[in-house]
């Protein structure tokens, strides 16, 4: 045994080479041991400073001086729970991952100060933050498998608050959780969370009419709601060009939980939180959702902080800086002559005339286009000579030639699109229309299809549009009731409303490019594809309505009018008791030989038509999104 005194005169033995390399193994390991001993104490030493042995979770990052911010600002960062799978996800519907959208994750000390105070206090709930350059980068993703119209979208975001919620909408169908303003914090109601039940799938605030709040919604991923909401974004920021600087936000009750009935949730019973199950086929599966009202709430979900204005345009998503993809004001009034006529290559070739007509059944005969390239050429007028017509084919009886011929005009070039040419417009791409080809599937019938064909045709080339069975009447006078300055022209119809069977416009006429979003829209919104009626979809109803948007009127009478832009106007002729004399246009002029003559050319009119599609008996939405996301 080696007592105290005796260790202090021990003497290290000499070690032998041999010895050395006996004994290095054991001195390697021990030097090993000694670096990990120092590196853990090291850290935990680190780790007991900044606190996370007392906490539970990765806490906020915050160095005011060294990561770039303001000195009055805070460097935000995601507070990211350990065991976030554990915790966020498992047993709940909804992730409890809050998320916040800002301009820049340099936020203010003060908003700051009541993230950590107010949300970061909840139990169980993780935090994100997505600024401008992050949301940018990832609604730009090109390698999406879903919502594939999202990239082009986000690139011609030129309003803010669409930008801010398409951001929202996309995060939340792909990640879920909770999407909240960030001037918002917990409110008595909201329960330290718990408000939102495990099985909720997606949960809106709505006040005591049921209108639904833009600034909080929590959702599941993948939720059909979120999808149908997307679409509705990005087809009310198209509405939204020109129409004034506040008509998104206008719309944005329609946008979160803008299809409220098409849920149902039996007796009301006022109760605070009241979960809706889809019905009527408008969306696939039987998914809910549930509506809590703050009317009926013991305090207010949320409370909103006030903060000053300048404080709170430092954190809203700013302007992109972007304008809106079309200028419905300009002035340009060029017509793309070499892309309409790659629409219709026969045109006034007489040896294609001749062999076309041996090849339309018998009784029939083969009408042809005709262009005049002096047609677009009129300096100084805004609405081209050009007259374009619609049909199933090329083939027609006598009496409907020689209606057709009726509008070949002096000066004038006539187009007629068979249904070979109303595709090969229809299939270009339409940045402009983010929609069009999605809700093209929802068309039913040939005669929806040229409705809409018939505003995407003079939206882009301008002109005259005509029904096929109509008839220039004697003021039209060779056309000349349009005149050089004229911009729009159409016939207050019986019914007092503006005529779709007959009108004309020059290229890129807003009152255009809002029928064609109006069809969008209302072709979103039916119940039953199989059921829609076309009279209101695509027909005069979205001619209407397309009127009420440009200026505010649905009745108009004869008159000039300007609407939303200063160069653009709406010329309105004759009244209803004109119309019905065919003064300007001959309705239904090929008379009693109609019907017959329709069955030959192989036509149907749209209020005898049969073509029903008995497999889509469900709504538009659902099936854009069955063939985006499958079942």
């Amino acid at each position: 045994m080696v007592t105290e005194n005796d260790s202090k005169h021990m003497v290290a033995p000499k070690l032998s080479k041999r010895n050395i390399m006996r004994c290095f193994p054991k001195r390697m390991v021990c030097a090993l041991c000694f670096l990990m001993i120092i590196f853990i104490a090291q850290i935990s030493i680190v780790l007991d400073i900044s606190g996370l042995f007392k906490e539970k979770a990765i806490a906020f990052e915050s160095d005011r001086y060294k990561n770039g911010c303001p000195s009055n600002s805070d460097l935000a960062k995601d507070f990211i729970l350990k065991v976030q799978e554990n915790i966020t996800h498992i047993g709940r519907m909804i992730p409890n991952v809050i998320h916040f959208f800002v301009q820049s994750k340099c936020v203010p000390i003060e908003i700051m100060n009541h993230i950590q105070q107010h949300w970061k206090s909840l139990d169980n709930y993780s935090i994100k933050f997505h600024d401008a350059i992050e949301i940018d980068q990832y609604l730009a993703r090109e390698d999406r498998k879903d919502l594939l119209m999202i990239p082009q979208a986000a690139k011609y975001a030129f309003d803010s608050t669409f930008k801010a919620d398409l951001a929202k909408l996309v995060i939340l169908w792909d990640q879920g959780g909770l999407a909240v303003d960030i001037d918002l914090v917990p409110g008595p109601a909201f329960l330290n969370g718990t408000i939102i039940a495990n099985d909720d799938e997606c949960v809106f605030e709505v006040d005591g009419n049921w209108v639904s709040s833009p600034h909080f919604v929590a959702c599941k991923p993948k939720h059909p709601v979120l999808y149908t909401s997307i679409l509705t974004a990005i087809n009310a920021q198209a509405m939204s060009i020109g129409a004034g600087a506040n008509h998104y936000e206008h719309m944005r009750s329609k946008i979160y939980w803008g299809h409220a009935a098409q849920f149902y949730g039996g007796r009301d019973n006022k109760i605070e939180k009241l979960r809706k199950t889809q019905g009527n086929n408008f969306l696939p599966g039987t998914s809910t959702v549930s509506l809590i009202n703050t009317n009926r709430t013991a305090g207010a979900l949320f409370n909103k902080l006030a903060f000053s204005d300048e404080l709170m345009t430092t954190i809203h998503l700013l302007p992109s800086g972007k304008h809106p993809l079309v200028d419905l004001n300009s002035s340009s009034y060029k017509v793309d002559v070499a892309t309409l006529l790659e629409l219709d290559k026969g045109y006034s070739n007489q040896q294609n005339k001749m062999i076309n007509d041996t090849a339309c059944p018998a009784g029939l005969t083969h009408v042809q286009s005709n262009y005049n390239p002096a047609s677009t050429l009129v300096k100084g007028r805004k609405i081209p000579n050009i007259v374009h017509i619609t049909s199933k084919s090329k083939c027609f009886t006598e009496s409907y030639a020689n209606n057709i011929d009726l509008w070949r005009f002096n000066g004038y070039s006539l187009f007629l699109h068979d249904d070979e040419a109303v595709s090969n417009l229809l299939d270009r791409a339409w940045p402009e229309f983010p929609l069009l080809q999605e809700i093209r599937p929802c068309i039913n019938s040939g005669a929806g299809l040229a409705d809409l064909w018939r505003y995407v045709m003079i939206w882009e080339y301008g002109g005259v549009f005509t029904d096929m069975d109509n008839a220039p009447g004697p003021m039209f006078a060779n056309g000349a009731i349009i005149e050089d300055s004229t911009d729009s022209l159409f016939e207050q119809e019986r019914g007092g409303f503006p005529s779709q069977y007959f009108f004309a416009a020059s290229p890129h006429h807003p009152i255009m490019y809002y029928m064609v979003n109006t069809c969008i829209q209302r072709l979103l919104d039916i119940k039953s594809i199989r059921s829609q009626y076309i009279p209101f979809v695509t027909g005069p109803g979205a001619t209407k309505n397309a009127m009420i948007h440009f200026m505010g009127e649905g009745y108009p009478k004869q008159g000039e009018y300007r609407g939303l832009f200063i160069n653009r106007n709406v010329t309105m002729i004759g009244n209803p008791q004109s119309s019905k004399r065919g003064v300007f246009v001959k309705r239904d002029s090929t008379g009693a030989v109609k019907a017959a003559d329709i069955l030959k050319m192989n036509m149907t009119h749209f209020s005898s038509a049969k073509v029903k599609q008995l497999a889509k008996t469900y709504s538009c939405l659902s099936d854009i999104y069955l063939k985006d996301v499958g079942n």
